[in-house]
């Protein structure tokens, strides 16, 4: 007994003067071994018992029954009150708008400014049922995509928006533009999938982000398809040159 007293204190005391050694001995302080004959597993938070078992084990079922708590009173630090119930009070969801005919400059200009002034006022807007008709992006705070103007027949644009800033940035030619042969050997299989009709890959695709914005689809579809070329614009605009296009669709 004694000596194997001295050879744990030896142990020890190596222990305080050595990171490998602490590491060792943090090792055999939660072993299996030592768990093997401790008491059974400890959910009492407050417990400083160190004969009690207080490890993931026993833990898990504590973070199970936090899972169920949605006490927006509630100050129990042992209970997670994090992702799910912000999104219950805050629920942001978000749909695909696709559209294969070219926006009116115009229109959609005078569209955006319904988009929020920042993403403060949208989230405070969202606690309130839906906004008015005339507004049906208010509750937007980020949509992104690609983006088609009349006034061009050749440039694709990235639409990106987020809170107060918007920005409709030139990416470059729709692929469509250019002869296969030029297209990125890895990427061909993808450009071909975003290809339809005689218009190849120019469209609409753009993804809208905010407080229910999903349960406003249907109004902010028909907001979008309001700034598409109608089917006499669509005309003018096939019938029209790269060079006449800005004048015509300002």
């Amino acid at each position: 007994a004694e000596k194997a007293e001295h050879s744990s204190h030896d142990h020890a005391e190596k222990a305080e003067h050595s990171h490998a050694s602490h590491a060792k001995a943090e090792t055999s302080e939660h072993s299996h071994s030592s768990h093997d004959h401790a008491a059974a597993p400890c959910a009492d938070a407050t417990c400083t018992d160190p004969t009690h078992d207080h490890s993931h084990s026993s833990h898990d079922h504590a973070h199970a029954a936090a899972d169920a708590c949605d006490d927006p009173t509630c100050t129990d630090p042992t209970h997670d009150h994090s992702h799910d119930r912000a999104h219950s009070r805050f629920p942001i969801d978000s749909f695909v708008y696709a559209a294969r005919r070219p926006f009116s400059p115009a229109r959609l200009q005078t569209l955006l400014r319904d988009l929020p002034a920042d993403v403060t006022a949208a989230i405070a807007a969202g606690n309130a049922k839906g906004g008015a008709a005339e507004e049906p992006l208010r509750n937007v705070v980020r949509s992104k995509g690609f983006l088609w103007l009349a006034s061009s027949h050749d440039a694709a644009y990235y639409w990106s928006h987020a809170g107060a800033f918007f920005t409709a940035e030139l990416l470059g030619r729709w692929w469509d533009t250019l002869p296969p042969e030029h297209w990125p050997e890895d990427l061909v299989e993808s450009i071909k999938a975003d290809f339809s009709g005689d218009d190849g890959d120019r469209r609409q695709e753009i993804v809208f982000i905010g407080m229910e914005v999903a349960k406003r689809e249907a109004d902010i579809k028909a907001a979008l398809d309001a700034c598409l070329l109608t089917d006499a614009e669509l005309t003018d605009y096939r019938a029209s040159d790269e060079d006449q296009r800005p004048a015509l669709f300002p």
